[in-house]
């Protein structure tokens, strides 16, 4: 008798698959900053981000705020992601703002 195969037997068999759809989720305070960064840091960051899509990864900036967001900080996240972003005011509510999302990528990639 053949034995079907379960979920965790089958992590061999999906790594052989090609992905149709790659997301890449970026959590961030809205700041692009690092040690040597001073003026350029938005446009580095965005720079990377446009790399990361030529490769066909698709990328989500998703800006965790601890209460009002500001204009700027809109901004910033829109300079770096475009359309592809997400503002969630208060940690809190993550979920309410991930789960629409991750709906929507999933029915984008069955379809």
């Amino acid at each position: 008798m053949e034995q079907k195969k379960t979920a965790p037997r089958s992590g061999p068999t999906l790594l052989q698959l090609e992905p149709q759809q790659r997301i890449l989720l970026v959590f961030t305070d809205g700041e692009p900053s690092a040690s040597d960064y001073h003026e350029g840091g938005i446009h580095d960051t965005y720079q990377a981000v446009q790399e990361v899509r030529r490769q066909g990864i698709e990328v989500i900036g998703v800006f965790l705020a601890s209460g009002e967001v500001h204009e700027t900080q809109r901004n910033t996240l829109t300079n770096i992601y475009g359309r592809q972003s997400v503002v969630v005011p208060h940690v809190e509510q993550l979920a309410d703002y991930l789960t629409p999302l991750i709906r929507r990528l999933l029915l984008k990639a069955i379809h």
